[in-house]
């Protein structure tokens, strides 16, 4: 009997960490739901203009390392912006009519 029931608080546990993951997952999901496109399609268009305005701002060696530094500021904007968002998530939304 003590086996039995080691193993059912074992499973109990893991239950409870897969709910607490999946009510997280939700609540993502609602967040990610209540942004409008419009919301995030300024969000990028700020990110796009913000990263143009660093970049040009400074003389650099090479187009590429310009255009590395652009993606950099870029994303790191992004995901400060929308930290729940993956990038699947934000072409996604961004493509539907």
């Amino acid at each position: 009997r003590v086996g039995n029931y080691a193993l059912f608080d074992a499973l109990s546990v893991t239950g409870r960490k897969t709910i607490a993951r999946e009510a997280k997952e939700a609540e993502r999901a609602a967040d990610k739901a209540f942004m409008h496109k419009q919301d995030i399609q300024d969000i990028v268009d700020a990110a796009y203009e913000t990263a143009d305005s660093i970049v040009g701002a400074r003389a650099w060696k090479t187009a590429e390392d310009a255009s590395a530094m652009h993606d950099v500021i870029f994303w790191e904007m992004l995901a400060r912006q929308l930290p729940g968002m993956t990038v699947a998530d934000l072409l996604a939304i961004l493509k539907e009519e």
